[in-house]
This record gives structure tokens, sequence and C-alpha cells, in this order.
């Protein structure tokens, strides 16, 4: 169990070693906190401060660069300068807009299931209505081996979409991220970059974003075999593994602190 040192509005920080570089994990469309715990615990325990995003996206925000903007806005309350950012789905793109605009104080990007131009999206076929078997429909789609995620989950965010206010939210973003030009966007990127994505992904295809991250100048792509759209999720220790040996590549190669 980790300790929960500082609970902010919309973030909660978990404490770490000092020398070691912030892990901010940024929560999905309709998917809060709950879809980074396993990584979260591993990094902790590892002695890597931890930042998580409480709720969905959609709760708070009907736009990506707002979430972006209140990416920000938390990294300035917990005083972090400079932090490693992982994404997922939804949240890959409010991390890379991040990134973009402010490469000074991302120390690694990492990007799960973002959404791109034309992609399938979550499959939802009525935005009139979000009925339970709807939800339990997505959340089928979303994984390989749907025993990874609990019902509970589940009923959790259909309940929380029952709001109209968070459900308009979903539908702005939605409709925002089918129209994301990821290209151009990694284009711009100035930071090591990871990508892990499930092989299986159902909503964000795998050799799409094989076929994209050419476009960034400091990539590396991890596949991940069986798994559908929330490796940390569904493969939680092929995700933090994918995540150290990087992080570990990074800190052999880094050039050496002035004296």
């Amino acid at each position: 169990m980790v300790r929960r040192v500082y609970d902010a509005d919309a973030f909660i920080y978990y404490p770490g070693m000092t020398a070691r570089t912030p892990i901010v994990m940024l929560s999905g469309l309709v998917a809060g906190d709950w879809i980074w715990t396993d990584v979260r615990d591993s990094l902790v325990a590892a002695g890597y401060p931890c930042v998580t995003m409480r709720d969905p996206i959609a709760v708070a925000h009907n736009s990506i660069d707002a979430a972006a903007i209140e990416l920000g806005e938390a990294l300035d309350q917990f005083a972090i300068q400079r932090a490693t950012i992982l994404g997922a789905s939804l949240g890959s793109a409010v991390a890379l807009a991040y990134a973009i605009d402010n490469a000074q104080r991302v120390e690694t990007l990492v990007l799960s299931g973002a959404p791109a131009m034309g992609g399938k999206g979550l499959g939802i076929a009525s935005f009139g209505k979000l009925t339970r078997s709807i939800a339990f429909d997505v959340a089928r789609g979303l994984f390989h081996d749907r025993s990874r995620i609990a019902d509970e989950h589940i009923e959790h965010a259909f309940r929380l979409f029952l709001d109209r206010r968070h459900l308009a939210n979903m539908i702005h973003l939605l409709r925002e991220a089918q129209s994301l030009d990821v290209k151009i966007m990694l284009r711009k990127l100035d930071v090591s970059t990871l990508l892990v994505w499930g092989d299986e992904d159902r909503v964000s295809d795998c050799g799409d974003w094989v076929r994209l991250s050419a476009h960034v100048k400091d990539a590396t792509f991890v596949r991940v075999a069986e798994c559908g759209h929330l490796p940390m999720v569904e493969q939680p220790e092929r995700f933090t593994s994918a995540l150290f040996a990087h992080m570990g590549r990074r800190a052999r190669t880094a050039p050496a602190a002035a004296i």
C-alpha cells in the first residue's frame, strides 16, 4: 500500500526519493487514476515520486488544451520543474499537447493508446443516451482480456457519465480526438518519447502508430502482445518493464553534469 501525502482537487501526489525525476500519470477519457494503480505502486516502490490525475479527463474538461493547461498548473502546484509524463488513451493526447509547448519540463514522454485522425474511437454508436449496456460493450472493445477490468470500474464510469455535463464533455473530446492531426504534432516533439502499445488495440491501431512513431525525432516503440487499448491495466508488468528499460537507457546516455 502506497502512502498518499498530498491530495489536491485534481491530482494526487505520492512520495519518493528527491533525486528521482517525478512521474506524472494522466487518466483517460472516461477512466480515472485506477488504471495506473499497478504501475504507480511499482514506481513508488522503486523510489519515484508519482502524481496521478484523479478523475477521467471528461469529468472536468471539454478540450485537450484545457487539460494540458491543468497539467502545467499541477506541476507548478507540486513544485515540479521537470517530469516524466505518462498518458493513457486520451491522456496521451493531453501529454503530447503539453510536451510540444513545454519540452523543457518533460524528461520523457510516454504515449499509449493515443487517438489519431480517422481512428476507430470508442465505438459508441449513440451520443444521445449512455446506457449500462453501451458502457459494458465499450469495455469489451478496450481489452483483449475483458477479465482484466473489474465490473465495479465500468459501473463507476457509467454512473459518472450519467451527468449530462460530463457526457457533453466526453462527446466534445471524442470529436476533437477524431480530428487530431497527430503526424504534425509528433513532428514538433523535441523530447525523448516511449510508445507502448497493445498489439490487439482495437481503438488506436498498433500498426498505424508504428508508422506514426517514425515522425518523432527520438522514439522507442514497444509492442505488447495479447493486449488491448490499456496495457498499463492489462499487462502492467510489461508496461512497467518497458518504462524502466527506457528510463535506464536515458540515464546511461544523459550528458554528465557540469562540475
